[in-house]
């Protein structure tokens, strides 16, 4: 049983794509495309939010768009730009793909999608997800949403995703509370 383990192991590693490629003089299919951040991006972020996808796929588009994002500045807004034209589930499914594959830089990829969006459905989704994640390392993120969004709506989701951490200390809710409008005002902060 373990050599049929081992030895699927091995065959299902081995890029057969790849090989046949180039033993029929096919170009390399990594390196097949412009480069160019508004053609692919969309096309990943779509595989991403799509719940059919398989979870491998998701998994693939939501990495290579997390690492445009981290080297490319001007792939930043062209995935805000793709956001903010899906619709309510497709969001949700690709910004939850992108917030629940962690890694050191997770945190600081979705910062900036967060800051490149002008559509403050997209941004609320982001804070949405964000504060799903019951990760500590989230709290300055939500934080200075909650003292500097300008949409009250998504001010209030901060603060919501902050009441349910724990370890948040009274200096940062003192700071959140500074900032709040006086009561009855509504809409977006001037």
């Amino acid at each position: 049983m373990a050599l049929v383990i081992l030895l699927g192991y091995a065959v299902g590693s081995v890029p057969f794509a790849l090989l046949l490629a180039r033993r029929w003089g096919a170009p390399d299919l990594r390196t097949i495309g412009s480069g160019n951040p508004s053609q692919a991006l969309p096309f990943l972020l779509t595989v991403a939010g799509d719940a059919q996808s398989s979870p491998h796929t998701r998994t693939q588009a939501v990495f290579v768009v997390r690492r445009r994002v981290m080297k490319e500045e001007e792939s930043v807004p062209v995935v805000a730009d793709t956001l903010s034209r899906f619709g309510d589930v497709e969001r949700r499914n690709a910004v939850d793909q992108i917030v629940q594959a962690r890694i050191v830089e997770g945190t600081a990829v979705i910062q900036k999608i967060y800051k490149a969006s002008s559509n403050a459905a997209v941004r609320m989704q982001i804070v949405e997800s964000v504060g799903s994640a019951p990760d500590v390392s989230t709290v300055p993120f939500l934080s200075e949403v909650a003292r500097n969004e300008k949409e009250l709506g998504v001010r209030r989701i901060a603060i919501e995703s902050l009441a349910r951490l724990p370890n948040v200390d009274v200096k940062t809710w003192e700071g959140i509370l500074k900032t709040l409008p006086p009561p009855g005002v509504r809409g977006p902060m001037k």
